[in-house]
């Protein structure tokens, strides 16, 4: 099951750090005070909020002291000291400092108390609940949650009045009673259909199936969790999915379900990366901006003070022709070290940019498509100590056969890794020795058809039976060809449907003692795009999903098309969406 820690997170306290960002905007029926002070707060406030949500908690907290600092210098109770004060708690409260977030969600609703204003009130309630709950002070906690219901309830916010309801269910599950948690439940699902809302009904339905998962009611609870999950779906913000996705597979787990458990758990990893990976971008755009800025500003710079020279210099050297003449001798070569200069300066950004370029691809690679299945091995451990209690044969075939497909996942990509970043560097080179292609295909044929077999692609191998058809022998690197090969295979399983073929195939060349090795598909295909990047193009081709779901970095072809190189060999390929590709290496 899952833990409590955990479950609040996700079910409560991660929505409830969302949740008071609207509890700090301007009450309904009062305009915004437009006093310097006021905007100042409520600006520094906002970047506040904006660092909180990154986890920058030392910003997050020196700003929220310069906004508190100028709220109160105006003398009197306002929403920005109020919200100041509650900005406090937040920041305790995500550091799991319950006890100092309690402190100051109290100063936040006597402020709120004094404001008067039905709304605030509410919120504060709720705020201060919460913080009484995760600090186990459950008896005050229920007390204030209560308050929180009934304001909302009065102001006719069916929204507000649910996540109340579930926010008293929690504090209730936490205490075991479950009676009155699962009354809370129900009575917050009926809520929240009253003014529909993804987030509450999410928040409202997990919620309930958690208490449901506490009870035994294990298919009402998956049921419950599945609901909560397609309703996030209606939502373009993925943190939504991510909150039900996690609930989905805690209960999955909890019922035994032990196959959907991890798949589930394996999307949660996947979304979390999305969001990382938005906000990571994000921030590289703002960064480049700011970089070209500065850079443009820098030229300018040089430009002018280069102008500035260049008119002292004129203006000394314009006592005749013979002045003018070397004037003119000393500008030409002045300016050909500039162009020199700026050359090699261009080389330089050249090269650097290269260079964080491949650095950003190692990171983002180590980052997501290594991390992921290791994320996977991580879930799959747990899985097999719940198989323990209650042994199933079935499930346990599953789980060994994902943890060997997430092994070989990541054994392929450390491959590819190493490979493709040994090519960056210009570390390949070709050993040639003799090669036997019979003797090639029948180990590649032993490699890849338990992974065809597992997808259900029928995989062939020509050239094995006819092998006088082919040279005995051929000079070349054994380690780079294979590579190739594997990688040509590896992508045309993971593009190929269940019911497809893939063909590897070796055949003499035509008037040659060269032999054409050839892989292809009847798999989804290429755009026109992807394939020439593939062929000839800079860098590491995009990756995408396989047909089966299954990860990739984009590093395989990447490699194919340097090793291709290295060994001397024709590089060549064909595709059409939809219809399959094709990929051709003689040597």
């Amino acid at each position: 099951m899952i833990s409590r820690r955990i479950a609040r997170h996700w079910t409560n306290g991660w929505l409830l750090a969302l949740l008071l960002t609207v509890a700090v905007l301007p009450g309904q029926g009062q305009p915004p005070d437009t006093a310097p002070l006021a905007r100042q707060a409520r600006t520094l406030l906002d970047r506040s909020d904006v660092a909180l949500e990154k986890g920058d908690y030392p910003t997050a907290t020196t700003l929220a002291q310069r906004a508190l600092a100028l709220a109160r210098r105006r003398g009197r109770p306002s929403r920005e000291e109020m919200r100041g004060l509650t900005q406090f708690g937040r920041i305790a409260f995500v550091r799991a400092e319950f006890a100092e977030s309690v402190g100051w969600m109290r100063q936040a609703e006597q402020v709120a108390e004094r404001l008067r204003q039905p709304r605030q009130l509410a919120y504060s309630y709720d705020d201060l609940g919460n913080a009484l709950s995760e600090n186990h002070e459950f008896a005050e906690a229920e007390r204030w949650l209560r308050r929180g219901r009934a304001a909302y309830h009065q102001l006719g916010d069916a929204s507000g009045e649910s996540m109340a309801l579930v926010n008293l269910a929690c504090n209730e599950l936490y205490q075991q009673k479950l009676p009155t948690a699962r009354r809370y439940a129900e009575e917050a699902v009926r809520v929240a259909w009253r003014q529909p809302k993804v987030s509450r009904l999410v928040n409202a339905l997990s919620n309930r199936g958690r208490v449901r998962l506490a009870q035994g009611e294990y298919a009402a609870a998956v049921a419950d969790c599945e609901e909560a999950y397609q309703l996030s779906r209606t939502t373009p913000d993925v943190a939504y999915q991510q909150l039900a996705l996690y609930n989905l597979g805690g209960a999955y787990k909890a019922a035994g379900r032990y196959r959907e458990a991890l798949v589930t758990l394996e999307r949660v990893t996947a979304l979390n990366d999305s969001i990382n990976s938005a906000d990571v971008n994000r921030q590289l755009a703002e960064l480049n901006t700011r970089y070209r800025v500065s850079q443009q500003q820098a030229r300018i710079g040089a430009l002018t003070q280069q102008q500035r020279l260049a008119h002292l210099r004129a203006q000394r050297l314009t006592w005749g022709a013979t002045s003018l003449a070397v004037a003119l001798g000393v500008f030409a070569v002045l300016y050909g070290l500039l162009r020199r200069q700026r050359a090699a300066l261009a080389a330089s950004e050249s090269a650097l940019r290269q260079a964080n370029a491949t650095k950003d691809r190692l990171m983002g690679i180590i980052g997501h498509d290594l991390r992921a299945p290791l994320v996977t091995f991580q879930q799959i451990g747990p899985l097999f100590e719940a198989l323990a209690d209650r042994p199933d044969a079935a499930e346990q075939r599953y789980l060994a056969a994902a943890l060997t497909e997430r092994a070989n996942a990541v054994s392929a990509l450390v491959d590819n890794l190493l490979d493709w970043s040994r090519a960056q560097t210009g570390q390949v080179v070709a050993l040639p020795q003799p090669v036997r292609p019979a003797v090639l295909l029948a180990s590649l044929r032993t490699l890849f058809q338990p992974v065809a077999a597992a997808k259900g692609v029928t995989l062939c191998v020509e050239g094995v039976q006819d092998a006088n058809k082919l040279p005995d022998s051929l000079q070349t690197d054994p380690n780079l060809l294979a590579a190739i090969l594997r990688n040509l295979l590896s992508n045309a399983l993971k593009f190929t449907p269940s019911g497809g073929t893939v063909t590897l195939r070796a055949e003499r060349a035509p008037e040659t003692s060269n032999v054409r090795f050839s892989v292809s598909d009847t798999g989804v295909g290429m755009p026109p795009d992807k394939l020439a990047a593939a062929l000839g193009g800079e860098g590491a081709v995009r990756s995408t999903s396989g047909t089966g779901g299954e990860a990739g970095t984009g590093l395989g072809l990447a490699v194919c098309r340097h090793f291709a190189g290295v060994l001397g060999a024709r590089w060549e390929g064909s595709s059409f969406p939809g219809q399959g590709t094709r990929w051709t290496l003689t040597v």
